[in-house]
């Protein structure tokens, strides 16, 4: 659980990648519905797993200790399910890795999708737009 204040240390990356995806996804319609083109964002995928090594490998090390994460929301059980599971094939790869090191290359690989709500990437889109014509004003 996130402490209150605490900062996502990939908020940046994970934007921009976000922000692609969304211009993808204009580009690529001919009429926009907005609650179809977040769920069209969300579902596309990423360059990675938006989560930290550290956070992985600390819930890698629950699911190797059997516990089923059940206190975690859907989607972000999906995405540490996603994240075991390329884990998993990385540690066939590579038996004498630590859970660490194999947990550091598993959230490096390309995501299925964000694992974020769809009105999660509204808001995040929106802000960065709105920070973006903020931006703009103060050039001129």
């Amino acid at each position: 659980m996130k402490h209150f204040g605490s900062k996502f240390e990939f908020e940046r990356q994970r934007n921009d990648d976000l922000y692609l995806a969304y211009r993808n996804a204009i580009s690529n319609c001919r009429h926009i519905y907005a609650n179809d083109l977040y769920v069209r964002i969300v579902n596309s995928p990423s360059v990675r797993f938006w989560v930290s090594e550290e956070r992985a490998a600390i819930v890698i090390s629950k699911i190797l200790k059997g516990d089923k994460l059940l206190d975690m929301r859907p989607l972000k059980r999906e995405m540490f399910m996603a994240v075991f599971d390329a884990f998993c094939k990385l540690r066939e790869q590579f038996p004498d890795r630590n859970i660490s090191e194999l947990a550091f290359f598993a959230v490096r690989q390309p995501a299925p999708k964000f694992y974020l709500t769809p009105g999660s990437a509204k808001v995040i889109i929106c802000r960065i737009r709105k920070q973006w014509r903020n931006m703009r004003k103060r050039k001129y």
